[in-house]
């Protein structure tokens, strides 16, 4: 069955949002190609890192219920 369940994976769509916000949190204070410089406050850094850790949990549960949901719709099959 393809994009499982529910069709789209969205689940992945969290799971990258998590890996972009972790690579901000690594650039931070880092001067990126255009002379940008982001400085977040070690506050707002150990907010974000909090985050990054229940969107990852997040994902695993988003995807255990499409692959759950998936298998029980496909022994409804006949």
């Amino acid at each position: 069955m393809s994009g499982g369940h529910f069709g789209d994976y969205c689940y992945f769509q969290v799971s990258q949002f998590a890996r972009d916000l972790e690579e901000e949190i690594l650039n931070n204070n880092k001067e990126d190609e255009y002379g940008y410089t982001k400085n977040y406050s070690p506050e707002t850094i150990e907010y974000l890192e909090e985050q990054v850790h229940y969107l990852h949990k997040l994902s695993d549960v988003m995807y255990h219920i499409d692959r759950k949901s998936t298998r029980l719709n496909s022994s409804h099959v006949s």
